[in-house]
């Protein structure tokens, strides 16, 4: 894998793992051989697209996508109306599922058995 005899030298492993590292690094532009960092390029049929420091172009996704879940969350608990009243429809397997208490009652299961007394020790009384 990085090319070296078994023979090699501490110092020679050390060399050819850098080498390694430096050709697949995110900033390189990928591990696809033939990618260039910041450029999208054809490889036989394929088109390879050679990210630059990726995890650094997420957050403006990540936080769209978020922000478009809480609202399709908040459009499915109000009314149509427009007023943003609540009108909870608990048969709605969405609102049931992020329903936690309802009318005094724990609706959500997890929770609910977390919060019965715990049973008396050594059985019956």
């Amino acid at each position: 894998m990085l090319g070296v005899a078994a023979t090699a030298s501490h110092d020679e492993l050390r060399k050819a793992y850098r080498k390694q590292l430096r050709a697949t690094h995110p900033d390189s532009g990928g591990n696809v051989e033939g990618s260039v960092a910041g450029e999208v390029v054809r490889i036989g049929q394929a088109q390879v697209w050679g990210g630059r420091n990726v995890p650094a172009q997420m957050p403006e996704p990540a936080s769209r996508l978020y922000a478009q879940n809480v609202l399709s969350l908040v459009t499915l608990l109000t009314a149509d109306g427009g007023d943003g009243a609540l009108a909870l429809d608990l048969a709605d397997e969405i609102v049931a599922g992020a329903c936690v208490t309802h009318d005094g009652v724990v609706r959500h299961e997890p929770t609910a058995r977390l919060l019965e007394p715990p049973a008396p020790e050594g059985g019956l009384v």
